[in-house]
């Protein structure tokens, strides 16, 4: 199953640079020089770690959460700055460091170059209301044509869905993927030579 994440960057865009919308929006680069980032300080001055608290709930507004559902839970002034000022002041355990490390590392991610190389069955799941992968880029339905046997299910999005956390959330797709294991087609195990050499020594 290949989770969520459409092909939104070329091979020409990878080895450019980083690029897309998830990439954009990413709360790593706020307040400080690379060279900081790259030294392990990022994290150990107050107003650094400010900053990357201010940038992490922003983040997380605008690029995971859905449309709908937002509406649904602050259809107000009010209620929005409520919303927000609640993720401000809540509990800020996550380490910068390790988040900017996790950013870095995948800002050459493309797979792109080896899907024509997956022959198995393969289920793609993302949903409509997606922030990161948006659907209307039709990126996704594009490259998915290349592997010979992808299929692809899009969440409906809704009050309940949550944007690009949707997929966190079993109940939006279970049963297609309880359809998808029973229906796909089953290939007879090709044992590698790791397990061809266990079994010898087996006998």
């Amino acid at each position: 199953m290949l989770e969520c994440e459409p092909h939104r960057r070329t091979p020409e865009a990878a080895a450019s640079g980083p690029s897309g919308i998830g990439r954009a929006y990413r709360p790593t680069d706020v307040g400080r020089p690379a060279a900081t980032i790259r030294s392990g300080t990022a994290a150990t001055t107050p107003d650094n770690r400010q900053r990357f608290r201010v940038a992490n709930v922003f983040y997380g507004i605008a690029t995971s959460g859905g449309t709908l559902a937002y509406q649904k839970q602050a259809p107000t002034r009010e209620a929005a700055d409520k919303l927000l000022d609640g993720r401000l002041a809540a509990p800020f355990a996550v380490d910068a460091n390790d988040t900017l490390y996790q950013w870095d590392a995948s800002g050459d991610y493309n797979p792109s170059p080896g899907l024509e190389l997956i022959e198995p069955a393969l289920l793609a799941i993302n949903s409509a209301d997606d922030e990161r992968n948006p659907p209307e880029t039709g990126n996704i339905e594009r490259e998915l044509k290349r592997a010979k046997n992808g299929k692809l299910y899009m969440i409906p999005a809704s009050e309940e869905t949550r944007g690009h956390g949707t997929t966190c959330m079993a109940k939006f797709w279970k049963e297609q993927l309880q359809e998808f294991v029973t229906t796909a087609p089953r290939r007879p195990f090709m044992p590698g030579p790791q397990s061809a050499m266990h079994q010898s020594k087996a006998a």
